[in-house]
């Protein structure tokens, strides 16, 4: 009986043939011995023996029927006190009373579903992938003993799983590393925003006093940046609406704007994240626009409202920010500007691979246009 399981389990192994096959003790299998290309007589056993990962032949109730030589060599026992025993002993621990959750064979029993599952295991004290698939007697057989036999399959990767569990570990402790680069880099910055604000406290002229907190604004767009980082889970893509949000209630906060003069509408059509490299260029320009409306825009109580929508467009991405204020004077030439402020609008869009167009027709508006496929 016990041939018969090991003959059609091989068989179950390797796959079907294209095989003269005969009727023997229940099961269809071919003779004892298969012939290879070279005309040499190969034993079925020596083949089940040379399977290079444990392998028990097991019934419905989880008892082992058969154990090829490696899992005999890795459980250390003899192949009396292996047959017979609860399967989930032998690999999982002697102290199992059942099947453990996750079982292969019960998801076979129970659904009739095949799959390999990723364990711990006693055998080989680490890890495995373990397998099962049915050996499907005949129904004369099958009405003869009342129960199914199944080949169970163990592939130790406990080196694997080690090596895994390094790589987490390093990377575990890169994303602590980052995190604190994050946070500490925001902290520095908010310093310097700070020691700006003290600074602008001993100047009498108003002219040089918003140059410091221009640069104050500049210094804390990037501050939000990092704080950003630091609060996401990759270290390395800011959520741009969110920013954007944050960083226009901030500026109109810093101009002390009335938001029921001066209204925002911030327009999001498509999801846009953003490594480090393209976010601080961005958020300084974003900064930059936001400022020179808020300035400039809305001069003697003047009302109206500041317009900030992204989209994608083909290859690019399309970031339209728009007031409808008094405009830009015909005398600023954008493109060859001699205000710091729009010098700097012009080196961020070279910094991004963009390009930025100018409408004044109503009020002002900037249409900049960028590349995702270099920073997605």
């Amino acid at each position: 009986m016990l041939g018969r399981f090991i003959k059609y389990g091989i068989i179950c192994l390797l796959g079907s043939m294209s095989l003269n096959y005969l009727q023997l003790g229940g099961f269809k299998i071919h003779d004892d011995l298969l012939r290879d290309n070279r005309g040499v007589d190969i034993d079925w056993l020596d083949i089940f023996n040379a399977i290079t990962h444990p392998t028990f032949i097991i019934d419905d109730s989880h008892h082992i029927i058969a154990a090829n030589s490696l899992s005999k060599d890795l459980i250390g026992l003899e192949e009396e006190d292996i047959i017979g025993s609860y399967c989930f002993n032998l690999i999982h621990g002697a102290d199992m009373n059942e099947p453990p959750a996750g079982c292969p064979m019960v998801t076979l029993l129970q659904e009739g579903r095949n799959e390999t599952v990723e364990m711990e295991i006693e055998l080989s004290h680490g890890y495995g992938l373990v397998s099962c698939a049915p050996i499907i007697p005949n129904e004369k057989e099958s009405q003869v003993n009342g129960s199914k036999q199944f080949i169970h399959i163990v592939t130790d990767i406990t080196d694997r799983k080690m090596a895994e569990k390094k790589v987490e570990s390093a990377l575990n402790e890169k994303t602590i590393l980052l995190r604190e680069i994050h946070h500490r880099v925001k902290n520095n910055m908010q310093i310097i925003s700070s020691l700006l604000d003290l600074q602008a406290e001993y100047i009498e002229n108003k002219k040089d006093a918003d140059l410091f907190l221009d640069s104050k604004n500049r210094v804390k767009s990037m501050a939000m940046i990092h704080d950003r980082l630091y609060q996401s889970d990759d270290f390395v893509c800011v959520d741009l609406e969110d920013y954007v949000l944050k960083l226009s209630q901030d500026l109109f906060s810093t101009y002390n704007t009335d938001p029921h003069r001066v209204a925002i509408k911030i327009e999001w059509l498509t999801k846009l994240k953003l490594d480090i490299n393209v976010a601080i260029p961005l958020g300084l320009l974003i900064n930059e626009l936001i400022t020179n409306s808020l300035k400039h825009a809305f001069p003697d109580d003047l009302s109206g409202e500041i317009n900030i929508r992204m989209q994608k467009n083909e290859d690019n991405f399309v970031l339209e920010l728009s007031d409808d204020g008094m405009g830009i004077p015909e005398s600023v030439n954008f493109y060859d500007p001699d205000t710091l402020g729009l010098q700097l609008v012009n080196s961020l869009i070279n910094q991004i691979d963009g390009e930025i167009e100018l409408e004044k027709s109503v009020g002002t508006k900037f249409k900049i246009i960028f590349p995702y496929d270099k920073h997605f």
